[in-house]
C-alpha cells in the first residue's frame, strides 16, 4: 500500500496527514514526541486508515501558536476537508487534541486529562534532552 503526505492549509499554518488518498476513513493522530511513522504497522489491520502529524512533531510544520488549542483550530480545520467524519483513534497528547475534533467514533487512549503534579512526564522530558531529543520549552509549557 502506497502512502502520501497530504497538506491542508489551515488558518494556523500547514496540517499534514499520511494516507493511501486524501479520504481516509480513520485517522489516527500519535502523542507527545513520537511521530506518525511509529503508528504504520495499523495500516495492514484497519483499512483505509490515515496518520494525522502533529504539528511541530518529528519534521511536522510547525502552526502559528504551540498550543494545544490552536493544534484544535487546525485539526478541526483538515478534518473539515474530509467528506465525512472519520473514526479518531489517538494516543495521548494527540488524544486530549481528538477529543475536540469532528468525528463518527473516537478512542482515545490514554489521554492526559490533567497534568497537573504530573511528574513522570517532567522526567520522561529531562530523560528525552539528556538523549538529545529536542524538546523546545513552547512544548513543554503545554504540561
Amino acid at each position: 500500500m502506497d502512502l502520501r503526505n497530504f497538506t491542508v492549509i489551515t488558518d494556523e499554518g500547514r496540517a499534514v496527514f499520511t494516507a493511501k488518498d486524501k479520504a481516509p476513513s480513520v485517522l489516527m493522530i500519535h502523542g507527545f514526541k513520537r511521530s506518525a511513522s511509529q503508528l504504520l504497522p495499523w495500516r495492514d489491520l484497519i483499512p483505509n486508515l490515515g496518520f494525522v502529524h502533529l504539528p511541530g512533531h518529528s519534521g511536522a510544520p510547525e502552526f502559528s501558536e504551540t498550543t494545544v488549542e490552536a493544534w484544535i483550530r487546525g485539526l478541526r480545520q483538515l478534518v473539515s476537508v474530509l467528506p465525512e467524519p472519520p473514526l479518531i483513534i489517538a494516543e495521548s497528547l494527540g488524544a486530549v487534541v481528538a477529543m475536540s475534533l469532528p468525528y463518527r467514533a473516537l478512542i482515545a487512549v490514554e489521554p492526559p486529562l490533567s497534568t497537573d503534579n504530573m511528574w513522570p512526564l517532567h522526567q520522561t522530558i529531562r530523560s528525552a534532552r539528556a538523549r538529545g531529543v529536542d524538546i523546545p520549552p513552547e512544548l513543554e509549557a503545554i504540561f
